[in-house]
């Protein structure tokens, strides 16, 4: 019960901080691209998350998942994107060559 729980906190928590440091660390970089690329992957990971929770529902009446393994695969490619661009953009990778 306690990993369940656990889980669900962090696959919320985790867009929800896509989306609010996305602005924060593309002002850093002062690229546009990285500023389109994780604003986009924020919304991905928000949107994603949904179709996660909404493939996981059936289960909390009763019934079986659907796609379930397919949702949460996709999911985590998101959440893993995004912090890949995130973490090179913050390390200064992504520089851009003119501002």
């Amino acid at each position: 019960m306690i990993h369940a729980n656990t889980a669900m906190v962090a696959l919320l928590a985790l867009p929800v901080a896509a989306l609010l440091l996305s602005k924060r660390i593309a002002a850093t970089s002062g690229s546009r691209a990285i500023q389109r690329a994780l604003r986009a992957l924020g919304i991905a990971s928000l949107a994603t998350a949904v179709i996660f929770f909404a493939s996981l529902a059936p289960v909390f009446a009763g019934g079986p998942p659907y796609l379930l393994g397919l949702s949460e695969r996709v999911l985590l490619l998101v959440y893993v994107a995004w912090l890949t661009v995130a973490a090179l953009a913050v390390r200064g990778c992504l520089r851009p060559e003119e501002r």
